[in-house]
């Protein structure tokens, strides 16, 4: 079974390089633009990984891993993407932007169930 990825970034072009990135590896990709919609499809699609800007309209990033930690039934891994690593949430895994593609991929390779 093919692992479905989450993409969130406003930035159309990054979020698309990503997913055209992963889906090349054989990842089911889904992409949102902002905070709001990736909220939206988290509750509905159930992908595997979250890949999220931390910066974006209507829902950041860190919104975002905040509302998966208060629900018990969205657990998944999140990889936090910025061009400054918050603060908030050390724990989770961190790709500062702009990002190396390489580094990306293997990241997303270690935090996906084989």
């Amino acid at each position: 079974m093919t692992a479905t990825i989450l993409v969130a970034d406003d930035e159309i072009p990054i979020a698309e390089l990503l997913a055209d990135l992963l889906e090349e590896v054989g990842y089911h990709v889904i992409l949102a633009y902002n905070g709001a919609d990736a909220l939206h499809l988290l509750e509905h699609e159930r992908p595997d990984l979250l890949v999220t800007d931390n910066m974006m309209p209507r829902l950041s990033g860190l919104q975002l891993i905040a509302h998966l930690q208060q629900h018990a039934t969205l657990t998944i891994p999140v990889i936090l993407m910025s061009a400054v690593r918050p603060e908030q949430y050390p724990a989770v895994p961190f790709v500062s932007k702009p990002f190396d593609l390489n580094h990306m991929l293997a990241l997303v390779t270690k935090l996906l169930p084989a």
